[in-house]
Formats: structure tokens, C-alpha cells, sequence
């Protein structure tokens, strides 16, 4: 097994147990070699606790390899669930005026 593969292993591992930070820490520091690596943008995007880097992980696993349905996936659900989310905005926080009869 090359030293390549343990690092994803770990990873993979790491996201696993739920330690992301762990998991990051490995992918960030195996991108800095392999930049074109899919696999591992894919996994940096699993072990992104924000949406936003997440998707940037996954767009760039998508430009590297197009056809990484998993890659896919995990982004078509971060985005679906991304809008999803509502915030509240300033009209939310007025009372409405009564309407008279």
C-alpha cells in the first residue's frame, strides 16, 4: 500500500468516527501534493463541516473526474438541503398590521 493510499485510508477512517477536523488536517495536507486527485477533493468534501467548502471540495473532485457520481450526490444534497434553509429576514421580525373588518 503506497503512502498515498494510507493517507486516504486515514482519512476515510478519521470521517468515519466523526473526528472531520482529523480527517481535513490529512486531506488538506495530501492536496498540497496531489492536487488532481478526485478522490481526495471528494473526501475533503465530506469532512467539511461548511457548506461552502464542501461544495468547493466537491465542484473540484466534478472538474476532475465528471463522471464521480458519489461526488454528485453528496453536492446535489448539500445544495438541496443548503436551500432548504431559510433565514429570517427584517419583515419577519414586524408585526403585521391587523386587518379591520
Amino acid at each position: 500500500m503506497s503512502a498515498q493510499d494510507e493517507r486516504l485510508d486515514a482519512a476515510r477512517y478519521y470521517i468515519g468516527v466523526l473526528n472531520l477536523e482529523a480527517a481535513r488536517e490529512i486531506l488538506l495536507d495530501y492536496l498540497r501534493d496531489h492536487a488532481a486527485d478526485a478522490e481526495g477533493w471528494y473526501l475533503l468534501g465530506q469532512a467539511s463541516e461548511n457548506d461552502s467548502l464542501a461544495i468547493t471540495a466537491l465542484e473540484r473532485a466534478l472538474e476532475l473526474r465528471p463522471d464521480y457520481e458519489d461526488a454528485n450526490i453528496l453536492l446535489a444534497g448539500i445544495k438541496r438541503d443548503a436551500e432548504m434553509i431559510t433565514y429570517p429576514t427584517k419583515e419577519d421580525d414586524d408585526p403585521k398590521p391587523e386587518e379591520k373588518p
